[in-house]
């Protein structure tokens, strides 16, 4: 029988309760996992459920090339210029519409990417992270719970990704929820907003398969406005997304 050292469950508490300290707004990237003992789960993220199901945005979830696991060491297998050719070509997007949020946001971004890449951004096996507190929850898939699968902490300057659900995102879920963190600091940064609602949509908004969202130059100038601008509709037919 193997027991788990008392250093490290007071590993585990400290870095959780810091976790949740260090974000000033307790919404870190989030997404539905989906399995069981009988399948392998599948992780998707928030802002392109959201997205797809309560705004109807049309976002781009085709793989070019297929999703590989991690090794027993957590480092991709193939993938790392997929995540970052998806997350540039989103990055580019928002350029084309507000030249200065997109520049902000690929400074962000290539903060963040080498921590990815490296794998420090990966937090032990036993460390979770909260779920976005402020989720658009009104419909989910049945048997996906959500859970918190990334979180940027401010007073560090750090970002922190769940090691076991961070992997199963196929590779553009991974380039959107990095895009989103990066989106999100720039919105706190400039916009001081008081949540991530604005990021998500952006973020799926980014990632749309032919023309950009009606109303995304307005959230990328001005996210108070979010809720004027992107009214909740239901797209029942996302539920076939898989």
């Amino acid at each position: 029988m193997s027991y788990i050292k008392p250093a490290t469950i007071f590993f585990s508490f400290f870095l959780t309760f810091s976790l949740a300290a260090g974000h000033r707004n307790g919404n870190g990237g989030g997404g539905l996992v989906c399995g069981n003992f009988r399948s392998p789960e599948t992780v998707l993220l928030l802002d392109f459920w959201e997205g797809s199901v309560i705004y109807k945005i049309d976002v781009d979830d085709v793989e070019k090339i297929k999703t590989k696991p991690f090794d027993t060491d957590g480092q991709p297998i193939v993938g790392v210029s997929e995540v970052h050719r998806l997350a540039y070509k989103a990055i580019d997007k928002i350029t084309k519409i507000n030249a200065s949020i997109g520049d902000f946001t690929r400074v962000e971004f290539n903060k963040i990417w080498k921590s990815v890449v490296t794998k420090e951004a990966l937090l032990h096996p036993l460390v979770a992270i909260a779920p976005p507190e402020d989720a658009r929850n009104w419909f989910f898939r049945r048997g996906c719970p959500l859970k918190g699968i990334a979180l940027f902490n401010d007073s560090t300057n750090k970002l922190y990704l769940d090691s076991n659900l961070y992997p199963r995102l196929r590779y553009s879920h991974r380039a959107g929820l990095l895009v989103h963190e990066s989106v999100y600091k720039v919105f706190r940064t400039i916009y001081k907003v008081a949540d991530s609602i604005s990021t998500r949509i952006a973020t799926a908004c980014a990632f749309t398969k032919e023309e950009p969202c009606e109303n995304f130059d307005k959230i990328l100038s001005d996210p108070s406005k979010v809720k004027k601008y992107f009214k909740p509709k239901f797209n029942q037919h996302f539920f076939n997304f898989h």
